[in-house]
């Protein structure tokens, strides 16, 4: 008996010493799958710390970093590479398999041949291997069991598989399509594309650090090296037929991002948008798989798309992604950076001093990119499970070009008020026209571009106090030329090509030449007897003067009707040519051309979220941002379901396709 009562003691002591075990173990299993996570995420850092010294190895011995890819049209008839979708005869070596040697993988780089496509038979065993330097541990999809299957028909099996990789090199943060600029549509950004029919040779440029067949000097790069984007961490593709995520693959989406700012749809680090990823082969990937599968998995792309010509950095880690900076530091940038930032910080052109921060990498761009916590040292604190990465803390412009922001319209400065329709002209003969005080609906779609307001960007009401003299036509060269002494513009000559002529509009001027211009206008001598000063409108007086003060849809259409005199072009095929400016009827208001003819600088900071939080009376932009808004037309979104703000420009970009007008402000006696 005393045995039983024994043994029940004991029972009862292995089963409470079990329950508290198995509740340790549920306590505890969060943070083990923290701990877990936390040191793939330092791998995953430490790989590209490992590629940034690689690169930097790679650009002493060849004087350059790597190109993106090396594309050749070997039999093809067409140069036109980036149209082609038998990747299996065009593309060559990456940048991934040129760094090989740089680390340490000079075993693989010999099961290569480079003088073969990359789907070659030769080169199967290499393009198939799982390189643990281009994997992030994190990463579920990447590993053998989900080998990405070149298959471009549907009764056949594929061509080629490659092993996936999560590391792509930053093309740029434009579209690889070729798009020419006109008076239908301004982009400050454009693929650079060189072509030389007699030695069949092909490039495609970008804003990145490496181009198609070009790779650059660490000299080209105006952004600061420890603000410019080398290398983006991306996620392997959820299917044999998703091409993003491998190494071996120089083609956009599989070892390259592309397109992914402001200008395109995919703007942003796993971006969501279902449409952001535009990549050959989406379309039967999501028959494949499903549009909602892919949504769940957080791998979108356009399922019309067959091109593979978008893609942006996404990851696997809770609320962001890594990315390698030039000077070889890893960063965790969050989901919600500021898109303008992400923007900037891919482009090499981005002047040095728009994203300096105090010389230091745990304050890179200003505290707008902060360092991971998990790359300091151990014990320094898990990251939050989201990120947050705020704006700038810089209120204005660069130091060295002295633009301060657009004057606060709401300000007791003492200026007097037109009376609606009123008109003067200036000392250079320049024509305004009172506009009224007044209330409207902004951002209200066009009738006839079959898209809604982005939910972001609602309508909303928008009043503006003060009435104001805005230019009757866009600024002429020839007054351009009078103020500055020099005239910029690449359509310097009439419509016959003759003779230059000074009634066209000044064009290819960046933001800071047109506010300097307003600077400039206004120190004349009988401007400032006329206690005249100038500036750009504010992006709410634009829309209210092209609107004409009216809320109501402006009807639109993409083509343009036979025998249409309207002068309109903003969005609307085929292009017109620049004109003298006036050339076209007025609005209600007496403006010419705020849908023609050249595009115009306003005074804000671009923001896409902005419609949804700025003030009621007089709302004048962001404070602070990295980019600037242009328009031409009553509603600024033009591209795909109004995703992509094409017209959108830093403002030390120019175009031949955007210029100015300007407001005037008469300073009471």
């Amino acid at each position: 008996m005393e045995n039983k009562e024994r043994f029940k003691f004991r029972l009862r002591d292995v089963t409470a010493a079990l329950v508290v075990c198995g509740l340790m173990a549920a306590l505890l299993a969060p943070a083990v799958a923290k701990s877990r996570e936390a040191a793939r995420r330092r791998q995953c850092a430490e790989n590209l710390r490992a590629i940034g010294v690689a690169l930097r190895q790679y650009h002493d011995v060849h004087g350059t970093l790597p190109p993106a890819a090396v594309w050749q049209p070997g039999t093809l008839n067409t140069l036109l590479l980036y149209e082609v979708k038998r990747f299996d005869r065009t593309v060559h070596q990456n940048w991934a398999q040129l760094l090989l040697p740089y680390l340490g993988r000079t075993d693989l780089t010999a099961q290569f041949d480079p003088r073969q496509p990359v789907m070659a038979a030769a080169n199967r065993a290499a393009r198939e291997t799982q390189v643990a330097e281009f994997t992030c541990p994190s990463d579920n999809f990447n590993g053998p069991h989900n080998l990405y299957g070149f298959q471009p028909w549907d009764d056949r099996p594929p061509l080629a598989e490659f092993a996936r990789g999560n590391y792509a090199i930053n093309g740029g943060s434009h579209s690889i399509k070729y798009l020419s600029e006109s008076t239908t549509q301004s982009r400050g950004e454009s693929m650079q594309l060189a072509l030389d029919r007699e030695r069949r040779a092909f490039e495609a440029i970008g804003t990145g650090v490496a181009g198609i067949n070009h790779g650059f000097r660490l000299s080209d790069f105006a952004n600061g090296q420890s603000t410019l984007v080398a290398v983006d961490e991306v996620r392997a593709g959820v299917h044999s037929l998703d091409m993003r995520g491998v190494w071996a693959l120089g083609h956009i989406g599989s070892s390259i991002t592309w397109a992914h700012g402001v200008v395109g749809d995919a703007c942003g680090p796993n971006n969501q948008w279902e449409r952001s990823d535009d990549i050959f082969d989406c379309g039967r990937l999501h028959k494949a798989v499903g549009s909602q599968q892919l949504e769940q998995w957080g791998m979108p792309c356009a399922w019309y798309i067959d091109h593979s010509q978008e893609a942006t950095a996404r990851s696997q880690h809770p609320g962001g992604v890594h990315v390698l900076f030039v000077d070889g530091a890893a960063r965790f940038v969050g989901d919600d950076v500021d898109r303008g930032l992400w923007h900037v910080m891919h482009s090499r052109e981005t002047p040095a001093e728009v994203l300096e921060g105090s010389g230091t990498d745990a304050e890179l761009v200003s505290e707008a990119v902060r360092p991971h916590p998990n790359l300091l040292a151990e014990g320094e604190g898990e990251p939050p499970a989201h990120l947050r990465v705020p704006l700038a803390k810089r209120k204005t412009p660069p130091a060295h070009v002295g633009v301060p922001l657009a004057k606060n319209q709401t300000s007791p400065e003492p200026f007097s008020e037109p009376a609606a329709g009123e008109r003067f002209t200036n000392s250079l003969g320049m024509q305004f026209v009172g506009i009224p005080a007044g209330t409207f609906t902004m951002g209200v779609p066009d009738v006839g571009n079959d898209a809604p307001a982005p939910p972001e960007c609602p309508p909303h009401e928008v009043k503006l106090s003060r009435a104001f003299w805005l230019g009757v036509r866009e600024v002429t060269q020839g007054q351009y030329q009078a103020v500055m002494g020099s005239n910029p513009s690449e359509h310097a000559a009439g419509a016959d090509g003759d003779e230059p002529r000074d009634d066209f509009p000044v064009e290819n001027v960046t933001w800071y030449d047109a506010h300097e211009f307003c600077r400039r206008l206004g120190d004349l001598p009988d401007e400032q007897a006329g206690r005249r000063h100038y500036r750009l409108p504010t992006e709410a007086e634009w829309e209210y003067a092209c609107r004409s003060g009216k809320s109501e849809p402006y009807r639109w259409n993409a083509r343009r009707p036979p025998g249409d005199k309207s002068g309109d072009a903003a969005g609307i095929e085929p292009p017109l040519p620049l004109a003298p400016v006036g050339s076209f009827p007025p609005n209600a208001f007496g403006l010419f051309d705020m849908r023609g003819n050249v595009w115009e600088w306003c005074a804000d900071w671009f923001d896409r979220s902005y419609y949804s939080r700025s003030p009621l009376t007089d709302p004048q932009g962001p404070a602070n941002g990295y980019l600037k808004v242009v328009r031409g037309g009553d509603w600024i979104f033009v591209g795909e379901v109004c995703r992509i703000d094409y017209p959108i420009m830093s403002p030390w970009q120019r175009s031949p396709f955007v210029g100015l007008r300007v407001v005037c402000e008469v300073q009471d006696q």
